[in-house]
């Protein structure tokens, strides 16, 4: 193969441009009804066949047997003429080494020449949207109004970056991406013309790693046909060229993560990347694994699909953030290894001895400033401790555990609450006014946590209990109390320097 795939077998007829029909049938009727405009804008990602359009576009005008075909012949004399560069007729300019004012000057000079060949002069600009303002501003006018015997066609990977007043000013035709059919179907088509027989698993990883780009698939196809000595290319040959793991050590290392084995994984990554594993790839595919799971075992196995869920978060991570690092297996290993912690509850940093407040010493207080007697408060909606267990698929640590992973903070809170879940409704029992007004304002957060736990909350009742955080001062308490106060010599006006007295007591 003396050139290379995506040059030898680009797109020379409209008939060969797969997977852009509908531009295709527009452009070819304009030219049926000899209704061509002066200018076209040809947008997509890039490999979609745009420059390639662009001249087959050129001879379609141009081809004595268009008409009569419907496509372009290649056999004419101006489409061997285009075909072999044999005309100054057609002009491919590459905007992004052409992209000042003044080139833009020395192409209007120049448009009014007639054609010496063809029955148009066909302009390509490549890569359009890298022309500056000042250059766009000087070809509004002649693109507005220009001669009879000039076409421009503007090809662009990122048309959203031009004026809107060229866009304005053009017909615009959006190319897509290749579906996996057409692409497969087109690198089997080519590695038939050049004697190889390749598996359809390896086409379709093929197609996977272009990302819909025909270009880029078949350079890819390409290298991989250079890189054996076989006329057979299997799936296998594709993954250790690419740097990637094969289905089953995929699985392999899947397992170990959902299993919290995560020493075991490091040791087995540490060995592939060894002998040459891409850890961006390696992510990738463990994410595809993991949807198939997640496929499996949703509505069959809820713990499996809650484990699996824990390590595509952590991918998600680990590719997010490894994009800033040079070392992507330290930040693949640092994250991962959370799944090794299991389902342990959150934990907090143990409280220092010297940050406890220190009771003041005790102090005569006055009879007049003693708080009266306290009266029990009722819950209006009375909750039964009894009921504070587990029910159904509910579990409290889980819950608690859930909850400290979307939220810490919120974590904090529920940590050491009581909770309830019966009837689709979650009851959670505080301690004080403070954290019932902080839960409530965190709902959605609580309802997220019993949502990835495969429960259905209708409602969520947060309650303080009363018979917890409120109680009742004995009156043999205030007795001793006041009888203290009477005989004491000194009189102190605050309670609160007092606290700690009244507290002994109670």
């Amino acid at each position: 193969m003396a050139d290379v795939l995506y040059r030898k077998y680009r797109s020379k007829s409209f008939a060969e441009l797969v997977g852009q029909e509908t531009t295709v049938a527009v452009l070819k009727e304009a030219i049926k009804q000899n209704k061509i405009a002066h200018a076209y804008l040809f947008s997509g990602p890039r490999g979609t066949g745009k420059t390639s359009a662009a001249r087959i576009f050129s001879k379609a005008i141009n081809c004595e047997k268009f008409t009569e075909l419907g496509d372009v012949c290649n056999e004419c004399m101006y489409c061997k003429a285009i075909n072999n560069v044999q005309t100054q007729d057609v002009l491919e300019i590459d905007a992004a080494s052409n992209r000042k004012v003044d080139d833009i000057r020395e192409l209007k000079n120049n448009i009014d020449y007639l054609p010496t060949l063809l029955k148009k002069r066909i302009i390509i600009i490549d890569e359009a949207h890298m022309l500056t303002n000042e250059a766009f501003n000087a070809l509004l006018k002649t693109l507005e109004e220009p001669p009879e015997h000039i076409v421009f066609i503007f090809a662009t990977t990122e048309s959203h970056k031009m004026p809107i007043t060229i866009l304005s000013r053009v017909q615009r035709f959006d190319f897509k991406l290749g579906t996996k059919t057409t692409i497969i179907n087109k690198l089997a088509n080519i590695a038939k013309q050049e004697n190889f027989e390749v598996e359809e698993a390896a086409l379709e990883l093929v197609y996977k790693k272009s990302g819909g780009s025909y270009r880029d698939s078949e350079s890819l196809l390409g290298k991989i046909l250079n890189s054996t000595s076989d006329n057979k290319v299997t799936l296998e040959e594709v993954q250790n060229l690419l740097g990637m793991v094969s289905d089953s050590e995929l699985v392999q290392i899947l397992e170990l993560l959902i299993d919290g084995k995560v020493e075991e994984f490091i040791s087995l990554i540490s060995s592939q990347v060894d002998s040459g594993l891409d850890l961006s790839y390696l992510v990738e595919q463990l994410l595809e694994k993991c949807r198939d799971m997640l496929l499996q075992t949703f509505t069959t196995d809820k713990v499996r699909y809650m484990k699996v869920m824990k390590v595509v978060n952590a991918l998600i991570k680990a590719k997010r953030d490894g994009k800033e690092f040079t070392d992507k297996q330290l930040v693949l290993e640092i994250y991962l290894s959370e799944l090794g912690l299991g389902d342990v509850p959150p934990t907090r940093p143990p409280e220092s001895s010297s940050s406890k407040p220190v009771a003041p010493e005790p102090q005569p207080v006055k009879a007049q400033d003693l708080p009266k007697p306290i009266e029990e408060k009722k819950l209006e909606t009375p909750v039964s401790t009894s009921s504070m267990v587990a029910s159904g698929d509910f579990n409290q640590a889980s819950f608690e555990d859930t909850v400290f992973d979307i939220h810490g903070r919120v974590g904090g809170f529920i940590s050491g609450c009581r909770t309830s879940y019966s009837d689709n409704n979650l009851t959670i029992l505080v301690d004080g006014v403070w954290k019932q007004k902080q839960l409530i304002e965190h709902t959605v957060t609580l309802k997220e946590a019993l949502t990835r736990m495969g429960l259905t909350p209708n409602d969520i009742l947060i309650v303080v209990d009363d018979a917890v955080s409120v109680q009742q001062v004995p009156q043999e308490t205030v007795a001793a109390v006041v009888a203290q106060v009477e005989s004491a010599p000194v009189e102190v006006g605050s309670l609160d320097d007092n606290s700690a007295l009244v507290e002994e007591f109670i």
